[in-house]
């Protein structure tokens, strides 16, 4: 458990240039994580008072406050969207980078024994897998957390 730990303590430390980003980006992911989880309760109020209680004015209500809702929730999800591809490009960057510079400082008895196409396949199929979590992964993965929490607690409540 240990070696998984500090690999994506590692990971984590690409992140860390860019914190204004990271935070921006989940700030935006948590708002459209929330705003998701009002809708149904809207629709709820709308059918109870606007269909039971004959207030057909609660149905206008609750559409244009679900209309609202979808616009800020379509700006969250632009800006979690941008900065998270945002940080995936620059952690690639940073990791290339720093792949680059250890191959640079290997002896040549290294590139003796290793074949370039081990390498090759390193720096471009492992960054790759690497950068998909960096950035977008890690944010659609909490971004789910949170919404089936949310969801259970919503159940409950």
């Amino acid at each position: 458990m240990t070696g998984k730990l500090g690999v994506y303590r590692r990971l984590f430390s690409f992140l860390r240039p860019y914190p204004r980003q990271f935070v921006t980006a989940y700030v935006a992911m948590l708002g459209a994580t929330l705003l998701n989880l009002f809708v149904p309760q809207i629709i709820k109020g709308a059918i109870d008072r606007g269909l039971e209680e004959n207030h057909p004015a609660a149905l206008f209500v609750a559409a244009a406050l679900i209309l609202g809702i979808a616009v800020v929730r379509g700006g969250a999800g632009f800006l979690q969207r941008y900065y998270g591809e945002w940080m995936t490009h620059r952690v690639a960057y940073d990791l290339r980078d720093t792949y680059y510079i250890a191959l640079q400082e290997l002896p040549f008895s290294f590139y003796d024994r290793s074949h370039t196409g081990d390498l090759m396949s390193r720096a471009t199929g492992d960054i790759a897998e690497t950068e998909r979590f960096a950035g977008v992964g890690l944010l659609e993965l909490t971004g789910v957390v949170l919404l089936i929490g949310g969801v259970v607690f919503a159940m409950f409540w």
